[in-house]
């Protein structure tokens, strides 16, 4: 809260609905650092909560500035897909089985908002679901494979 309020008072309150998005970005990629600082720390326990809030405001605000019209959607669109893919398969490098799912899920729901943005008062809807079904089984098969290959407990 006194993050929301210190930047009101400097900004001002005369600020739209997506410079809150970009507050929430930025606030969430402090998370995501503080949870990076603490890596390897007595505080390691809560280390995986922190990357999931870090991943829900991140995702969440980009999914948000992906709703504009224009080319402005289509670039938060695409760093969205970017982002979530870099958070996945950076995943096993980082050591962090939350990331992993944090990564799936917001590539998850970045492929639905795209295909449902731009495929959905056209005929392809139909065509662009089954596609769309195809590359989730693949993507929660590919979760599996990982899960098992990366993150095995060792005895």
């Amino acid at each position: 809260m006194a993050y929301f309020s210190v930047l009101n008072v400097l900004m001002g309150h005369a600020l739209s609905t997506n410079a809150d998005c970009y507050r929430v970005l930025v606030l969430g990629a402090l998370w995501g650092g503080l949870a990076t600082t603490f890596s390897g720390t007595s505080r390691e326990p809560l280390i995986n909560f922190v990357y999931s809030v870090a991943g829900l405001l991140v995702f969440s605000s980009m999914l948000w500035l992906a709703q504009q019209d224009g080319r402005v959607g289509n670039v938060w669109e695409v760093v969205g897909v970017v982002t979530s893919a870099a958070v996945f398969l950076g995943s096993p490098k980082m050591g962090r089985y939350a990331l992993l799912w944090i990564g799936g899920i917001g590539l998850l729901v970045n492929i639905l908002e795209i295909t449902y943005r731009h495929f959905a008062e056209s005929l392809g809807w139909s065509l662009s679901l089954v596609a769309t079904g195809l590359v989730i089984s693949g993507l929660g098969a590919l979760m599996l494979w990982m899960r098992g290959e990366y993150f095995k407990k060792n005895p």
